[in-house]
């Protein structure tokens, strides 16, 4: 896939555009003689007129797949290279045709779209609205850029889930968590499994858990998952039968016993984490009594592992 960094959007020949301010990686063109670095200046940031002449672009049905690539092109690059862009780009009306490049069948018009949704919720403040563009759904696969995908359903579930958690819920954001966590090639198990710890908070998270066939995913990661893996497939396990006497029944019988017993006694495993088993071992043994979290609190809201984050 075409790195962002690689390729530099149009500068404007606008005399209004001013220098962006984010500049720290990329090189002054102060450097010192004999390093054999050539640095570059800061990209100027763009007129707020470029940038709606840029999402008019992608909207006009006149628009050619070259039209379509470039403007899609330079909205990515744009997002990327500066934060005050990412606001501007997304009050000009971006997101939505952005997010149709996603369902076009030219791989390039995705990636370009995929990598440039990313961009746009690196800043916090946009996610919210990156995801009631719809962005969630198509994020699920089929992008030549998966793992900007991924990347990008991270953050937009991560960063408040509180806020953006229901919104994704009801996008389909667990179905994609679960493909993620699915496929260990991708190397977005352990985000998208901190991603669904965080969503499965709700009782619409842990119904579409449940719903999108994520037991069987999560007593598999028990299995044979890294010691990471275990753990966040513990926590989501945790929440999931905390209360529901019939997710109980389920998790049990899809074969979670054993070896959350092994992980509660296993000597490689962090003394939180066989603590948690174990609980999880005495739900799962009394499927039809009341949460035993309720008399545990200190394990109910338990914090994730330092270091999920990047």
């Amino acid at each position: 896939m075409e790195s962002d960094a690689s390729t530099s959007p149009r500068r404007s020949d606008s005399s209004d555009s001013s220098t962006c301010s984010d500049g720290d990686d990329l090189l002054s063109s102060s450097s010192p003689k004999g390093t054999g670095i050539h640095r570059l200046p800061p990209l100027p940031c763009a007129t707020d007129g470029a940038i709606a002449a840029l999402v008019e672009e992608l909207e006009s049905p006149a628009s050619s797949l070259d039209d379509l690539r470039r403007a899609a092109m330079e909205l990515r690059l744009l997002a990327k290279h500066s934060p005050d862009n990412r606001l501007r780009i997304v009050a000009a009306g971006a997101l939505p045709p952005l997010v149709a490049l996603l369902s076009r069948p030219d791989p390039l018009l995705q990636e370009h779209g995929v990598t440039a949704l990313l961009n746009l919720s690196l800043r916090e403040d946009n996610r919210g609205a990156v995801v009631d563009a719809g962005a969630v759904g198509p994020l699920s696969g089929g992008a030549r850029g998966k793992k900007d995908a991924a990347t990008a359903l991270y953050a937009l579930c991560s960063g408040a889930p509180e806020e953006n958690g229901p919104r994704a819920v009801e996008a389909g954001a667990v179905r994609a968590l679960l493909e993620l966590m699915g496929e260990p090639e991708r190397g977005m198990v352990e985000k998208a499994a901190y991603v669904l710890h965080a969503l499965v908070g709700t009782a619409e998270g842990r119904a579409a858990a449940v719903a999108e066939g994520g037991v069987p995913v999560l007593v598999e990661m028990v299995e044979g998952g890294t010691p990471r893996h275990k753990e966040m497939a513990t926590l989501c396990l945790l929440h999931v039968c905390e209360d529901s006497a019939a997710y109980r029944t389920m998790v049990a019988r899809e074969g979670a016993i054993p070896p959350l017993v092994a992980l509660s006694h296993s000597s490689d495993a962090r003394p939180k984490l066989r603590a948690k088993a174990e609980v999880l071992v005495g739900l799962l043994r009394q499927p039809r009594s009341g949460s035993l979290l309720r008399a545990r609190p200190s394990v109910a809201a338990s914090r994730l592992p330092a270091g999920l984050c990047n």
